[in-house]
């Protein structure tokens, strides 16, 4: 089971969705008939199942395996992955278009992570980048900006330099929609100026990838305006 679940994870980390669904379906259809309904191996393949639903395009489907994934945690006991599978609902939800569900599931991610570890828990940074990010895909940079804010003071106290640049990249994401042209471009610069010297993963990259496209999008839209 354990190697399953690493299997399945080192294919969301690679964006292969579609192979960690293909991978992950059968095991669950299997284990959900012989396993118990307090089984922390059940859950821990259905909440990989249900991200990699998501982003397969699935994510009504993928509502059902999460919230199966979240109440086992919450049954017994483990604050920690219950956390993290309100962050995926809330992603989840977000991705529907159905936003106001979604901020309602990131608050609950963050009261159950609060609750147990502290204000100042890693993952609480974690639920405002999710919150932020998911905002962002849904060209709702207004609803988007505190949650972007905090995690960019949050990772600034901290020393990882890749983490802070990704919250400038969302930050100044979220200033290109707010058409905040000069205050963009600062922060997409620092993110990019990072991100550039960085090892990627998947996801990382991807976030560069973003950074880069908005501000080439406030590049061409300043040369346009000069040319008029």
């Amino acid at each position: 089971m354990t190697s399953t679940v690493g299997l399945a994870e080192e294919l969301l980390n690679l964006r292969r969705f579609h192979e960690a669904v293909a991978l992950l379906e059968p095991i669950v259809t299997s284990q959900q008939q012989t396993l118990g309904l307090d089984s922390k191996p059940l859950a821990e393949l259905l909440q990989p199942l249900a991200i990699a639903l998501g982003q397969d395009g699935r994510a009504e489907e993928a509502l059902v395996f999460n919230a199966q994934a979240q109440e086992i945690f919450e049954r017994i006991q483990l604050p920690r992955q219950t956390g993290w599978a309100f962050i995926d609902r809330g992603d989840l939800l977000a991705r529907l278009g159905r936003i106001g569900e979604a901020r309602a599931a990131y608050e609950e991610a963050r009261g159950v992570l609060v609750k147990s570890y502290g204000e100042e828990d890693d993952d609480v940074v974690v639920v405002r980048e999710s919150e932020c990010e998911a905002l962002l895909q849904q060209n709702q940079a207004r609803l988007g900006m505190p949650s972007c804010a905090e995690a960019l003071r949050r990772r600034t106290i901290g020393e990882d330099p890749d983490l802070v640049a990704y919250a400038l990249s969302l930050v100044g994401r979220a200033h290109h929609q707010l058409g905040q042209d000069g205050l963009a471009l600062e922060e997409l610069n620092r993110a990019l100026a990072v991100f550039e010297a960085s090892e990627f993963d998947a996801y990382d990259a991807e976030a560069r990838d973003q950074a880069r496209a908005a501000k080439a999008s406030i590049e061409d839209r300043l040369r346009k305006k000069a040319q008029r």
